[in-house]
């Protein structure tokens, strides 16, 4: 535990004379998780989420952030935790009490705080927060603390933490909240896909085949040309809002809409919007990690036998020639549709397979260390981040 007042004190009860707190005697303070900062974003999206358990010493919920740490003396006490912070949620109780042939240890108690969840969608800035805490043993009131709280942008999503004794923690499955396949602007880009004339319907994966492969690529060159229609151009603006030196990682990542309005996005931002596009249509998108960067890639089949990638931020480059892609794929894509429709959309379809060419060549060169689970390689499974972990897609 950190050096706190808490805990010095403890020190001192047990190190000077003392074997036992005193029969009526209670210490506790707050304890929020994560610096004293709080993510809406990962507050929304592991609302659902099932965390493993922490152990006898912890009570409530093991994916609290916000509780207390307590010590005690009395014999066959009742308590009650009130907290409250109006801005972002009601207020909540929790009653507990501390076993008998332990009550001089130090718990953890994590109440399920009823936040406010719209509330916390609307935090587009950091911003301060009082939390203000009040104990109750056996009906009295024991105390009452407060703590100001960083609330972060709900565009910071946290992915990972070093723990100062070196320990991680993991969260990079947070990525999956920002694929937001529900947004309503999908359906006008969906629209404009169709009206390339590239594509006639979309069919997810129904009328694929793994030796033809011709409606998948229809649908996703559709959804390229709709946005590469759009002029949207890369942006590498990933500037978390979190003081210097924190053990807590981040990236800045806009929202489908924020991103579309915008006409910029960055490499996370981008790849958020087409995997939101090609879950939409039914497909199976995945986003690969590896430092400093993200791009896009989808499976070729339900299965999951074979994958395709995208480098995305490719979609506002304007000076992408024939010769720069591979020749053999800009003739397949070109064949699959008549003259008229193929000179039409020529540029987009051009920068469609430069977009595979490099996208493939980062996979292949990422997938030894994708495999072996090196550090700061992941391929993000959509759907398995969703079920695995429960998360919540942020929207509107």
């Amino acid at each position: 535990m950190k050096q706190t007042l808490f805990a010095i004190a403890l020190f001192n009860i047990f190190c000077f004379g003392a074997s036992a707190l005193p029969a009526d005697k209670v210490i506790w303070e707050p304890n929020i998780k994560m610096e004293k900062h709080l993510f809406p974003s990962y507050i929304i999206a592991g609302a659902t989420k099932k965390f493993k358990d922490l152990g006898a010493q912890y009570l409530g919920e093991s994916k609290g952030l916000v509780g207390i740490d307590i010590s005690s003396g009395y014999n066959h006490a009742s308590y009650r935790l009130d907290i409250k912070a109006n801005e972002i949620a009601d207020e909540t109780s929790f009653e507990f009490t501390l076993p008998e042939h332990k009550k001089d240890a130090v718990f953890y108690v994590f109440p399920n705080i009823n936040y406010r969840f719209r509330e916390l969608r609307k935090m587009d800035q950091p911003m301060p927060v009082n939390f203000t805490f009040v104990l109750y043993v056996n009906g009295k009131e024991d105390g009452q603390q407060t703590e100001t709280v960083n609330i972060q942008s709900i565009n910071d999503c946290p992915y990972f933490i070093v723990n100062d004794d070196k320990s991680e923690v993991d969260m990079r499955w947070m990525y999956s909240a920002y694929v937001n396949e529900n947004h309503p602007m999908i359906d006008q880009i969906l629209h404009e896909a169709l009206a390339t004339g590239l594509v006639d319907r979309f069919t997810d994966y129904s009328m694929v085949s793994e030796t033809n492969k011709t409606e998948l690529f229809k649908q996703t060159l559709a959804i390229w040309t709709a946005l590469y229609n759009r002029k949207i151009v890369y942006s590498n603006t990933v500037t978390p809002s979190l003081i210097p030196g924190s053990n807590i990682y981040c990236q800045r990542i806009r929202f489908f809409d924020q991103a579309i309005n915008a006409g910029q996005a960055n490499c996370v931002d981008g790849s958020a919007v087409f995997a939101s596009m090609f879950r939409r249509i039914g497909l199976a998108p995945f986003l690969v990690l590896i430092p400093q960067h993200c791009f896009v890639g989808f499976y070729t089949n339900a299965e999951q036998q074979e994958v395709y990638c995208l480098e995305t931020t490719v979609i506002g480059l304007t000076n992408i020639t024939e010769d720069m892609v591979d020749a053999k794929t800009l003739s397949y894509l070109v064949k699959l549709y008549p003259p008229d429709i193929a000179t039409k959309n020529k540029a987009a379809i051009i920068a469609f397979a430069y977009a595979l060419k490099l996208g493939l060549s980062e996979y292949d060169e990422a997938s030894p260390k994708l495999t072996s689970g090196a550090a700061d390689y992941l391929l993000i499974d959509i759907d398995k981040a969703r079920k695995d972990n429960g998360v919540i897609p942020l929207s509107d």
